[in-house]
């Protein structure tokens, strides 16, 4: 399977390869393929391209979550694999996206409790000076029992005396960015921000001024 990604005037292919134990390929994100794994309880988390900037990328993820801990509405990290790729927990039901997006709608109380989940965990992030800098619906993973799940921790690690440990490795869109935080701020207020675009989605069904790109 070949993909041809469009960025300005440069054409980027990408060609899909299956990792080992790998049952198959559930989605990709801007670097890398989720793949589920044969136990049917695990995914892969692992790089279009494998070379040291990925697998650094793949170890600091891993170290994320380690550090933060975990939490009954963060995925559940398991660590690399003897490739050095990572292995999450597997959400049946997938992204939020895909579930606000789904040909049954969420109930008001289905909404209320993913909304009170999501918050407990951005609480927990943030007692252990985690910013996670992307929240929304495309990093919330759902279960087979409708528990939500926050994933995708690429965000910014601060050391108890608020100096930088681990930098970001990305960034909100501009719908969830605050609009007064500076370039170089990812904090509690950008994070509760963006959640709140989040819960407007996840309430409203569409993201905000949808109308604009």
């Amino acid at each position: 399977m070949d993909n041809d990604a469009n960025s300005g005037s440069r054409v980027i292919q990408i060609t899909y390869w299956q990792a080992d134990g790998i049952q198959r390929l559930l989605t990709a994100s801007a670097h890398y393929f989720i793949g589920l794994m044969e136990d049917g309880r695990t995914v892969l988390k692992y790089p279009f391209h494998k070379n040291l900037d990925s697998l650094i990328c793949l170890r600091e993820e891993a170290d994320r979550y380690a550090r933060v801990g975990p939490h009954e509405n963060l995925v559940a990290c398991k660590g690399l694999n003897q490739d050095g790729f990572l292995l999450l927990e597997y959400c049946e039901q997938g992204d939020l996206l895909h579930v606000i997006e789904g040909p049954v709608s969420l109930t008001d109380d289905q909404k209320t409790i993913i909304g009170k989940q999501i918050v407990r965990c951005l609480v927990h992030l943030h007692k252990h000076n985690f910013i996670h800098c992307d929240i929304h619906v495309r990093n919330i993973f759902l279960t087979s029992e409708m528990v939500a799940k926050v994933g995708d921790l690429q965000g910014q690690l601060y050391r108890q005396d608020g100096s930088i440990e681990m930098e970001t490795m990305s960034q909100e869109n501009a719908k969830s960015r605050h609009p007064f935080a500076g370039e170089d701020e990812f904090s509690k207020r950008t994070d509760i921000f963006a959640l709140g675009t989040l819960l407007y989605h996840l309430w409203r069904g569409n993201t905000v001024f949808p109308e604009l790109d």
